[in-house]
């Protein structure tokens, strides 16, 4: 399963940057991350996230951890009166 999901913003040549700082930092509130920035005409702007990853249920956890071996309990030993 992928780790990111991937948001590409282009803009043309002479756009408006105050419109594009703003779209930018919304996408920044909603959890993308920018990575990239290119452009020779116009503006590409690549951003990442995490894949949100699904709930797993208590079963398939545990089935998951390795089996931890179980101490041996040692007989407590008598202390001498006092």
């Amino acid at each position: 399963m992928a780790k990111f999901e991937y948001h590409v913003i282009k803009t043309a040549r002479g756009g408006q940057l105050g419109n594009l700082n703003e779209r930018i930092q919304a996408l920044v509130d909603e959890g993308w991350d920018p990575i990239m920035m290119s452009g020779d005409e116009g503006l590409n702007i690549m951003l990442r996230r995490p894949v949100p990853q699904p709930a797993q249920q208590p079963q398939a956890q545990q089935a998951q951890r390795p089996a931890q071996p179980q101490q041996a309990q040692r007989p407590a030993t008598p202390r001498p009166p006092q």
